[in-house]
């Protein structure tokens, strides 16, 4: 949550640099200005979208863990069960 949240707070300032942007090609106060402000931003968003790749591809790990986890808890309960189930006869 934290995270979301720190992305979040990262996507208003990559606002706050667009506005920027479009208000120095507004006041037309040079090109390789707003250049450098685009190629700025351009790899903010790279290593913006690298994290969030990187975070699926933890959540998704982890997500497959629980499964197996969850398939060997359910073999695990199966077989206390049948070791019940032979005492009692």
């Amino acid at each position: 949550m934290a995270r979301q949240a720190q992305l979040t707070q990262v996507q208003q300032e990559q606002m706050r640099h667009l506005f920027k942007l479009a208000s120095n090609i507004v006041n037309a106060q040079g090109y390789s200005k707003v250049f450098a402000d685009q190629l700025c931003l351009k790899e903010k968003v790279e290593e913006i979208q690298n994290e969030l790749d990187a975070t699926k591809k933890k959540l998704n790990d982890t997500k497959e863990n629980l499964a197996a986890t969850d398939y060997e808890l359910s073999i695990l309960r199966m077989q206390r069960e049948d070791m019940f189930t032979i005492r009692r006869r």
